[in-house]
């Protein structure tokens, strides 16, 4: 990800590279597909990050999208150690609100971990990184298939035993 001015506007923005031989190499289009699929398509939320557009070359795919100039929650939580309490609430509270927009556009998110918690100028957060997201309905019995960052994975998708939404709010938790 490398920061980028608008020509005519002058608005900083974060422009997301991604070689396409190694998207292949690695067998990930479905991902790449999926986060460009929940970005174009999602209604502009407070709390997760705003998609400015998509374009590609013959080796490179490129999203760019709001520029959130406050580093990520990690990198807040490595300098920091721990947080206080009222700001982990202040934090929670708008990813409780991101996780509820994203469900109600029937977007499973799957990858809440610090690293994709993502701070603005106000000192808000925004969700971002939506490559191993799931847009549509759960089946009847969970999807079957593991997927997260492992630190981060909620019981059900590490025994494969079928996750659906609580998923998300577990790893929250």
């Amino acid at each position: 990800v490398v920061l980028v001015r608008h020509k005519d506007k002058g608005q900083l923005l974060a422009l997301k590279i991604l070689n396409k031989q190694a998207v292949f190499k690695r067998r990930e289009e479905h991902r790449v597909l999926a986060e460009k699929e929940v970005m174009a398509n999602m209604k502009p939320h407070p709390f997760v990050i705003g998609f400015k557009g998509s374009f590609q070359t013959e080796k490179k795919l490129y999203f760019l999208m709001e520029y959130c100039p406050g580093g990520d929650l990690h990198s807040l939580l490595t300098r920091r150690g721990r947080l206080p309490e009222h700001q982990a609430r202040f934090y929670a509270g708008q990813m409780v609100l991101a996780l509820e927009h994203l469900h109600h556009n029937l977007i499973l998110y799957r990858d809440l971990k610090p690293e994709n918690v993502l701070i603005d100028e106000k000192g808000y957060i925004k969700l971002a990184d939506f490559g191993l997201s799931r847009i549509g309905d759960i089946p009847a019995g969970g999807l079957k298939g593991i997927c997260g960052t492992p630190e981060y994975m909620a019981p059900e998708i590490v025994l494969k035993s079928g996750h659906s939404w609580a998923v998300d709010w577990w790893t929250l938790g």
